[in-house]
C-alpha cells in the first residue's frame, strides 16, 4: 500500500511544483486527493512513530528513560498528525 501512496504523492508533488496557490488549493480540495493525502499523513506518522521507537529501543539503555521518550515522541507525533489532518480537512471542506 505504501508503494502506491508514495508513488501517488510524488506525482502530486511534481504536478503541484509549478502551480500557484489557487491551483494547489483546487487540486487538494478534490475529495479523492484530500483522502489520499490524509491517508498518506496517517501512515507516514505511524511509520515514523514505529521507526523512532525502534531507534530508542536499540540505543537508550535505561528502561525508564526509554519508555518516557517513546511516550513523549508518540504524543508529539499524534498532535502533529491531528494538526496535519485538520489542515487537509480545512482545505478540502
Amino acid at each position: 500500500a505504501m508503494i502506491g501512496l508514495v508513488s501517488w504523492m510524488c506525482a502530486l508533488v511534481v504536478l503541484l511544483a509549478g502551480a500557484d496557490f489557487d491551483g494547489a488549493m483546487a487540486v487538494l480540495s478534490h475529495p479523492v486527493n484530500a483522502a489520499l493525502v490524509m491517508l498518506f499523513i496517517g501512515v507516514g506518522f505511524w511509520h515514523s512513530s514505529l521507526g523512532l521507537q525502534v531507534v530508542l529501543e536499540d540505543y537508550v539503555a535505561h528502561e525508564g528513560v526509554r519508555l518516557a521518550l517513546i511516550i513523549v515522541i508518540r504524543m508529539a507525533l499524534v498532535v502533529l498528525g491531528v494538526i496535519s489532518l485538520l489542515s487537509v480537512l480545512k482545505i478540502a471542506l
